[in-house]
């Protein structure tokens, strides 16, 4: 109850006080006094320990946490998972691109969606694409609306098109009448060096030459 966290809480402070900081962390963090319990971690530089309270802590504390594992010059991840959890996704990639950050890198991109900025979805495709992690930077192309880009990846890699991969492939009704003829002819092409058939959305023309050739119409 309230009377229990608040003696948790007082305690802690005792133990502040008495420099018992790796207890009175302990305990802060029993409160869920968080911001108290990473106050003090970073204080006494118990940065294994901070992330655990870090991430639980609020998101502007989580930005302050972040900005202090950089500061050490140490525990990328550490920084990257606190500033991807604070919202600040932009400033989680930067990290993860310029630390070679690799598995903080594939768990963030495996949580974004089409609302990320087209820019971002791109950059991360082409630090995959540099990986060798084809398939991941097709997907991000594809997220990005990079159709074209997308299927040259999947030609020249021998990466098959799965369908929801060409559910995603629309141009919109906006586009121009030859980048819808490429683009569809460049699916058909994909067809024909995977050598199989693929279900695609109602909404693409059935007379393109490529598809054609795949024999799916």
């Amino acid at each position: 109850g309230i009377n229990a966290e608040y003696g948790v809480n007082h305690l802690a402070r005792q133990l502040e006080n008495q420099e018992r900081h790796v207890e009175a962390v302990q305990f802060y963090g029993k409160a869920q006094a968080y911001t108290n319990a990473t106050r003090l971690c970073r204080a006494n530089q118990l940065d294994n320990d901070l992330i655990s309270y870090a991430m639980y802590s609020t998101e502007d504390d989580m930005v302050i946490c972040a900005k202090y594992y950089e500061e050490t010059g140490a525990n990328w991840d550490k920084a990257i998972m606190l500033y991807h959890k604070s919202g600040q996704i932009g400033r989680a990639l930067e990290l993860a691109f310029q630390h070679q950050q690799f598995n903080a890198l594939q768990h963030i991109t495996s949580n974004l969606d089409d609302t990320v900025e087209p820019e971002t979805l791109h950059t991360c495709a082409q630090f995959f694409m540099e990986h060798q992690q084809y398939s991941k930077a097709v997907d991000l192309l594809l997220m990005a609306k990079k159709y074209l880009e997308a299927l040259d990846i999947c030609i020249d890699k021998h990466i098959s098109i799965t369908d929801d991969m060409a559910e995603q492939i629309s141009p919109g009704k906006e586009a121009e009448p030859e980048y819808k003829k490429v683009l569809f002819e460049r699916i058909g092409e994909c067809c024909m060096v995977q050598a199989r058939i693929i279900s695609l959305p109602r909404s693409l023309p059935k007379r393109v030459t490529g598809l054609k050739q795949c024999g799916r119409y």
